[in-house]
């Protein structure tokens, strides 16, 4: 790509875009919910992998996805570990106050149980040689960072490769059953080290034929049960078919037993016409920025917790899939390999979702306030958990106590659906407390199975229902 071609056309259209607004709706998401698929690798000079936490920072995301690479730090066989490079990632994240969600991946060259025969691989797709091994390099990384690091990711999409006669392709060289040792193997050393660590199974994609991830899910989790605390997936699609993906990706996991939390550790769409696939999203840098300005909250709504989107382009990948970034990459220095990173319109889309989410507060109702002698409101209970069929309706209570468990008649509770609009329907979104403390809604499914939220507040109190919406 022409560097200048790259400076004019994306900083130009920056000054442009300067004065307008991609963010119409308004949302209630925090900065908690947001991340970016870094693409930060310990080989970067450390100058530009300083730049992309600044830039990350400045996004307003609270988390970054990165490669944890083993091949980085077990070098050599014989050789004591190299923990510099990681060492100076780990320390510009708290610099920047940006949370690790760490990717455990790549084999060291002479560590794996690599394809034989002729075809050409890359070793760092191999699965250990020695688990035993890898069990003990696993405990030696998270003890190092776990007063760091909180988030670990088992790998980085397993569920598909071929070997052919002349070569293999993929992340990781083996089936179901193969991750599925890694991942227990993982898992198990992860917790001795630090039980507090949230473990995610690695990022699936979905395949053209649906059905194999499905069957590959199955296989890793029968074979290694209860190995994950947070489902992982990969989401690239038109926009309008985002939320059947989710509800499809979710379900699967439902399928296997697992309704934890999910997490979408990528999701991209490109800034290159040549590559935008959107009908409603083919005007190169300017379509990008609108769809991203309606993608990641269309995911949230639909029963994701978090959303990572691409925050670099980079040419080491498919040519659909270089321009998908926030930020444009201008290489500055051949020999040093450092760059000029440039926001595109996205990044000032993104920036402006996420400032938007983070600033937004309800409006307050004007509450009458009590005579002496009333009930103060000082809480608010609802039940935790709803399960309902499709189609069903069920009423939920939420209960406004005040000191001494006096019970608070006439005060103004909402409803709000935080997540999951898909899913559900409240009808009327306000209540008035009766003589004891409650205030009564209705929560309706829709013909769609997935999992949604529902925030009940009054005045500055807060309660929280999970609602879940299963099959008939």
């Amino acid at each position: 790509m022409n560097n200048y071609w790259v400076k004019k056309t994306v900083g130009g259209l920056l000054l442009v875009i300067s004065s307008l607004s991609f963010v119409n709706d308004s949302y209630s998401y925090s900065r908690e919910n947001y991340g970016a698929h870094s693409m930060i690798y310990p080989d970067m000079p450390e100058v530009d992998i300083e730049e992309l936490f600044s830039k990350s920072s400045a996004l307003g995301i609270a988390y970054l996805r990165l490669d944890v690479q083993l091949s980085s730090i077990f070098v050599q066989e014989d050789a004591p570990p190299e923990w510099e490079p990681m060492d100076i990632i780990v320390d510009l994240a708290g610099k920047y106050g940006v949370q690790i969600l760490g990717t455990l991946t790549s084999m060291p060259d002479w560590a794996g149980n690599c394809p034989s025969g002729e075809a050409a691989y890359d070793p760092n797709f191999c699965p250990p040689a020695d688990y035993d091994q890898w069990a003990k390099w696993i405990a030696m990384i998270v003890g190092r960072y776990k007063g760091d690091i909180h988030y670990w990711e088992v790998w980085n999409e397993p569920n598909e490769y071929t070997c052919t006669s002349t070569a293999c392709e993929g992340f990781f060289y083996g089936d179901a059953s193969e991750y599925a040792q890694l991942l227990s193997t993982t898992y198990d050393a992860i917790k001795a080290a630090d039980s507090s660590a949230n473990i995610l199974i690695a990022g699936v994609f979905m395949p053209l034929d649906h059905e194999d991830l499905s069957e590959w899910l199955q296989e890793v989790a029968e074979n290694a049960p209860d190995k994950f605390d947070i489902a992982n997936i990969h989401v690239r699609d038109d926009l309008d078919k985002l939320p059947d993906m989710v509800a499809e990706f979710i379900e699967m996991f439902s399928s296997i037993g697992f309704d934890g939390p999910v997490w979408v550790s990528e999701h991209g769409y490109t800034s290159d016409p040549n590559y935008q696939t959107d009908k409603n999203y083919k005007n190169g840098l300017i379509s990008q920025a609108e769809y991203y300005a309606s993608s990641i909250n269309d995911i949230l709504d639909n029963g994701v917790d978090k959303v990572f989107v691409t925050l670099r382009d980079n040419d080491e990948l498919e040519a659909a899939d270089v321009a998908e970034g926030l930020l444009a990459q201008v290489i500055d220095d051949q020999t040093t390999g450092e760059v000029t990173f440039i926001e595109k319109p996205s990044y000032i889309a993104v920036q402006e979702l996420i400032n938007a989410d983070a600033s937004a507060t309800p409006t307050p109702t004007p509450t009458p306030s009590p005579a002496p002698g009333e009930c103060d409101a000082k809480s608010i209970t609802a039940a935790s958990e709803l399960s309902l069929a499709r189609g069903e309706s069920e009423e939920v209570t939420v209960t406004v106590k005040g000191d001494n468990d006096c019970f608070s008649e006439g005060v103004t509770v909402k409803a709000k659906i935080k997540k999951g609009k898909k899913f559900i329907k409240i009808p009327a979104k306000t209540a008035e407390t009766d003589k004891n403390g409650e205030a009564t809604f209705t929560i309706t499914a829709g013909n769609k199975k997935g999992n949604a939220k529902v925030l009940f507040t009054s005045d500055g109190l807060k309660a929280t229902l999970n609602v879940k919406v299963g099959k008939e």
